[in-house]
């Protein structure tokens, strides 16, 4: 991936943060006390897709999550 397109993707996963984090919170993976998030163990593949899945709805990208890219490794 060139560093262009990188900056791009990351930009729109900053754009699509707060919708991210409101899912993972109506699904008990996510509270935020103080500013400070904490994820649920578990949460990392869930948050993935949902950033996989709304970059696809609004901006019609279809995203390699680390998952994607690298199968044989658990992050969770």
């Amino acid at each position: 991936m060139n560093i262009f397109k990188n900056m791009k993707i990351n930009k729109l996963l900053k754009e699509i943060e707060s919708d991210v984090d409101k899912e993972l919170i109506s699904m008990n993976l996510l509270t935020i006390d103080n500013g400070k998030k904490n994820y649920a163990l578990g949460s990392t593949n869930i948050k993935w897709k949902i950033q996989k899945r709304l970059l696809k709805e609004r901006y019609n990208i279809d995203w390699n999550s680390p998952q994607d890219k690298n199968s044989n490794t658990n992050f969770d």
